[in-house]
């Protein structure tokens, strides 16, 4: 039964993936001209990942990249889409975002159970975003030129403050969720380094001209945060609503 239950949500989550990817302006958002679109295709994959096991959310993880690499013979918007033509650069890293977001969520499951367990979910994630806001932070300062500290303080407070709610409300709720967020924000910009990272390694002239460094960081201060953002708001309700129709199933 246990089996047959799995096979089910994975057949479920694996069509919503290919539905977001294979559908045109769904899964993929494009808000940067020139570099790529926002991928919201991730966060039907990490629900999936929080109630499926192992071999299942690799599944998942290999889905995503599969259907990415069609997508990519079948519509692109942007000189930088075409880089998931490449099998490497479109399965791989989605297929480790897969295992590494699996990993997420059991470890941060288990630390709730610690006395400061939801205090170090908290801190976990504000050092991991700490850093790609410092990215944003470079991307807007070359936009506005406003001055790097006030943009870096802004831009971290507006996060940890929504951070913070999330998790409360969580907490109250349910307590043994309250890791949700900080699985959400940390997978999803893990994501966009390993995606980005493969790039750099594969196809590095998609990077365009000047400092691949730079480039780096402005995407993933960028697209990082906003792909961050949304599955945070996004997959947390879906979550909690899947978790109470499971209780109330039983």
């Amino acid at each position: 039964m246990k089996k047959t239950f799995n096979l089910v949500l994975f057949s479920t989550f694996a069509s919503i993936i290919l539905l977001l990817s294979l559908i045109p302006n769904i899964g993929y958002i494009t808000i940067i001209p020139g570099l790529s679109a926002v991928t919201i295709i991730h966060i039907p994959v990490l629900i999936g990942i929080i109630f499926l096991p192992f071999y299942y959310s690799l599944g998942l993880g290999l889905t995503f990249g599969i259907s990415s690499f069609i997508a990519a013979f079948l519509y692109v918007k942007e000189p930088f889409d075409f880089v998931f033509q490449n099998p490497l650069i479109a399965i791989i890293p989605r297929v480790l975002f897969a295992l590494v977001a699996y990993l997420i969520v059991r470890g941060l499951g288990r630390l709730k159970a610690y006395k400061y367990g939801l205090l170090l979910n908290i801190i976990v994630t504000l050092i991991v975003t700490s850093a790609f806001i410092g990215f944003g932070s470079y991307a807007l300062i070359n936009l506005t030129g406003w001055p790097s500290l006030v943009v870096y303080l802004l831009a971290l407070l507006v996060i940890a403050l929504i951070l913070f709610l999330f998790i409360k409300y969580i907490n109250k709720r349910d307590p043994k969720l309250a890791y949700l967020p900080t699985t959400f924000i940390s997978a999803t910009l893990i994501h966009s380094i390993l995606v980005l990272s493969f790039v750099a390694l594969l196809k590095v002239s998609a990077l365009g001209e000047g400092s691949i460094l730079k480039t780096f960081m402005f995407a993933l201060g960028t697209n990082g945060i906003v792909e961050a953002l949304l599955a945070l708001f996004v997959g947390t309700p879906i979550v909690l609503a899947l978790f109470n129709l499971k209780e109330e199933s039983r």
